[in-house]
């Protein structure tokens, strides 16, 4: 990537690197080169591979997974199954790591059910953990066409539902709330379905290393969900021109929302401090994540997570260290919510809170 991203300028005001997320974003941009390999000449028409997880938020380590569908914005046709097939093998036979057995990833999944089905009894923890992560951390492959269009099909669903998007003052954009909430609700449900996990499987293998990841990642990730929903209200490039007009400002809230999908969560709280001033914060909140990269990035530290049982936890110096590095990372988050400055603290009171 030859444009300085956030992540990077912040850094440079900082006058310090964060060795392991460094790491991690150049070693997804060379695991990006391989995976495109794997598509060259794949793909039909109305369709893209969409990669999720660690690699879409350029955080990827030496054990990630390649979290995948095949997105389909067409007409359905068995082909479509027979791609999905084809990248799973070369995947597999390019040593990557499959996908978690939940069957969220790893298929196809078709646009209709993403776009019409937000809310009620259709909307199944698979379609809306698919649509959300869309939103959130998306990486597509080769074709981008079809990606796009579901993208700003699913924006542009959430958006109709909203009655207005300027404030009585005039002078703002108002949150999306419609979309606000269902991101509120995933990061909730991500919560609830881990202790499921549990109460399903007994002691289930792995449930140290996701608790870990439900402190940092998973946690990051609803953090830039948050700043997505309030950069129209917060942002330095948000167009004051179109507060008059309501399908101005709903265009603009669209297009901004959609010009920052690009962005990382790293990079996007890496924006937001650099453009409230508050980069000293982001210094405590990227010191946390690094040490959450490195040792997450450290095999013998990640087997020793994947094998832990309840009953050592407390003991295990790996899961103790990693759980007291999440709580600064939580307070350093906090500060950047709820005591950094005026207009963020209004909004999480507002729309995140109550």
């Amino acid at each position: 990537m030859s444009a300085q991203l956030p992540f990077e300028m912040l850094e440079k005001q900082l006058d310090q690197r964060f060795a392991a997320i460094d790491r991690a974003r150049a070693e997804s941009d060379r695991i990006e080169l391989q995976l495109l390999d794997l598509t060259s000449g794949l793909l039909p028409p109305d369709t893209s591979i969409v990669i999720f997880g660690s690699f879409a938020r350029r955080e990827w380590t030496a054990q990630s997974d390649v979290d995948w569908t095949l997105l389909v914005d067409g007409q359905a046709d068995p082909e479509h199954h027979a791609t999905a097939q084809q990248f799973g093998l070369k995947l597999k036979d390019a040593k990557f790591s499959a996908p978690g057995r939940t069957n969220v990833f790893g298929r196809e999944t078709f646009s209709h059910e993403l776009i019409h089905c937000i809310g009620g009894e259709n909307d199944t923890n698979t379609n809306m953990t698919r649509r959300l992560l869309l939103l959130l951390e998306p990486r597509s492959l080769s074709r981008v066409d079809a990606h796009s269009r579901v993208i700003r099909g699913i924006l542009k669903r959430y958006l109709d539902s909203e009655r207005s998007f300027i404030t009585e003052s005039g002078r703002e954009y108002k949150v999306p709330r419609f979309l606000l909430n269902d991101i509120v609700r995933y990061w909730r449900t991500v919560a609830v379905d881990y202790v499921n996990k549990q109460w399903e499987r007994g002691e289930p293998e792995g449930w140290a290393l996701r608790n870990i990841k439900l402190r940092f990642s998973r946690k990051l990730l609803f953090v830039s969900g948050l700043l997505r929903c309030f950069g129209p209200r917060l942002g330095k490039n948000v167009d004051e021109s179109l507060f008059r007009i309501e399908e101005d400002a709903k265009a603009a809230v669209l297009t901004y929302i959609v010009d920052e999908l690009p962005l990382t969560p790293i990079d996007l709280v890496a924006k937001h401090a650099l453009e409230r001033g508050r980069i000293e914060t982001a210094k405590a909140i990227f010191t946390a994540y690094d040490y959450f990269l490195e040792r997450l990035g450290d095999e013998g530290c990640r087997d020793s997570l994947k094998s832990l049982r309840f009953g050592a936890a407390f003991d295990d110096r790996d899961f103790k260290d990693l759980r007291d590095k999440s709580r600064e990372f939580d307070q350093a988050i906090n500060k950047l919510f709820f005591d950094d400055e005026q207009a963020t603290r209004e909004l999480i009171m507002k729309y995140g809170v109550f």
